[in-house]
Formats: structure tokens, C-alpha cells, sequence
């Protein structure tokens, strides 16, 4: 019973991000129009790291050397996706851009199975193309924009955030490190990139 409460839970808050990370596409994509890229990122990423800074005088948890270095590396990766992402973002629509970056979901298990040499089951590889497929008709289909190079650059987004996600795992594995700091890290990281390039 205990159980099944916590995974409902755990449905919710996943099902929470989900609508918020959607509707970060339809506010960017309104946005695009009137600020330069860096400027919409580092407004986006500062008011995070503020946020995040905001708990972290709460719990105080000390950076450690593994939090600074790999945190500052992931949020140049980062940097490097959100660029290329919103780029796209500017050129294609929302929903485009929703569902070819949603491909990092399936590019994310093939590259951490190639990392670890593990093939996956034949099953992913049936469910994947099938969902491949479905993205590439909702694209394509009847009221949503045809394929452009904003779609081309989102493809892109895509791959480059699942070998920023399969890093992440790799990299970070038996070392101490604590995610919020690292995430905490990332966010600043992006936050001075995006300061300085729209100077």
C-alpha cells in the first residue's frame, strides 16, 4: 500500500515536470521574437541559480572538488544544448521542438548501453523505432509545421543532451559528489556564459 502511495507520488512530480518542461517550449518560442538567445538564457538560468542558491544557504552542503569541476564542465554542455535548442526553437514551433527533443529519451539508453557495452533488449530497439516514426509523423503531419532547419538543429539538441546525460552518469559515478551541488554549479556555469556573450 506504502508502496503504490510513493510510486503515485512519484508519478505526479514526474508528471508536474513534464508540464512545466512543456511549457518552457511555448514561453521561449513567445519570447524569441524580442531578446537575443544569450539574453533569454542567462535571464532563464540566473533566476534557477538564484532559486537554487536561495536552498542552498538552507542546507549548507559543502562543495566538493568533483562538485565544482564536473559541475562547471556539465553547465559548458549544457550551455552548448540550450544554444543550439533555442536557436532551433526560434526557427521551428513549439510543438516541433517538443517532440524532437524528446528523442533523448530513447538516444540516452543506446549510448549509456554502448558506454557500458551491454546491447539492449530487442524490444527497446522495436518500441524506439515505433516512436521515431510517431515523432516524425506529428511533424509532418496535418497543422504543424513542415521540417526546417530549426527541426534539424532540435535532432541535433537531442543526441548532444544524451551524451550530456550518459556523461553525467559516467563521470560522476563512484565519486563524491552531491547532484544539487553539481546542478547548482551547472546553472552559474550558464548563467556567466550567457552573460558574457550577450555583452
Amino acid at each position: 500500500m506504502l508502496s503504490a502511495i510513493r510510486a503515485s507520488k512519484v508519478d505526479l512530480v514526474l508528471l508536474a515536470v513534464a508540464i512545466v518542461w512543456g511549457a518552457s517550449y511555448l514561453s521561449a518560442k513567445a519570447i524569441t521574437p524580442f531578446a537575443t538567445v544569450p539574453a533569454m538564457l542567462s535571464v532563464r538560468f540566473g533566476i534557477a541559480t538564484l532559486a537554487m542558491i536561495a536552498i542552498w544557504l538552507i542546507r549548507r552542503n559543502k562543495f566538493s572538488k568533483t562538485d565544482l569541476m564536473l559541475g562547471t564542465l556539465f553547465g559548458l554542455t549544457q550551455s552548448a544544448i540550450m544554444t543550439v535548442e533555442t536557436f532551433g526553437l526560434k526557427i521551428t514551433s513549439a510543438t516541433n521542438a517538443g517532440l524532437l527533443i524528446s528523442l533523448t529519451i530513447i538516444f540516452t539508453p543506446i549510448m549509456e548501453s554502448a558506454w557500458k557495452k551491454r546491447w539492449l533488449p530487442r524490444s527497446f530497439f522495436l518500441a524506439a523505432v515505433g516512436a521515431i516514426v510517431g515523432v516524425g509523423l506529428l511533424v509532418t503531419g496535418n497543422g504543424i509545421q513542415e521540417p526546417n532547419w530549426g527541426d534539424v538543429l532540435l535532432f541535433i539538441a537531442a543526441i548532444v543532451r544524451a551524451v550530456h546525460v550518459t556523461a553525467q552518469g559516467v563521470l560522476s559515478k563512484n565519486r563524491e559528489a552531491s547532484s544539487f551541488n553539481m546542478i547548482l554549479m551547472q546553472c552559474l556555469t550558464a548563467t556567466v556564459v550567457f552573460f558574457v556573450l550577450d555583452i
